[in-house]
């Protein structure tokens, strides 16, 4: 399911074109039980992309889905407390990765 979270989120940052190149993606830790997670999307000019996943099965297949998610302008700009939930939230991902490519 990790790894399906990670190619959707990759489909996301093609699909919104140049913007996200260059990107830290972070994708929160989950049990196997439960049908979603989060990905973090820390922009190059420190905006904050939360990109909710919501785990399905189709057809015998597990697919991803992905719902409107939360931009965060500034993360420099963000309360004491919001800034260190975002670090705990990054401290505590299951995978990350840069987003490199929009081929």
């Amino acid at each position: 399911m990790i790894e399906l979270a990670e190619s959707r989120v990759r489909e996301f940052c093609k699909n919104c074109g140049d913007e996200l190149i260059n990107s830290k993606i972070y994708i929160a830790d989950f049990f196997e039980y439960e049908m979603g997670t989060t990905a973090v999307i820390f922009e190059k000019d420190n905006s904050i992309y939360y990109l909710p996943l919501h785990f399905s099965e189709e057809n015998g297949k597990m697919i991803v889905l992905t719902s409107k998610g939360l931009q965060f302008e500034n993360i420099n700009q963000m309360g004491e407390e919001t800034k260190h939930l975002h670090n705990r939230f990054v401290s505590d991902a299951v995978v990350s990765f840069e987003y490199k490519s929009n081929k």
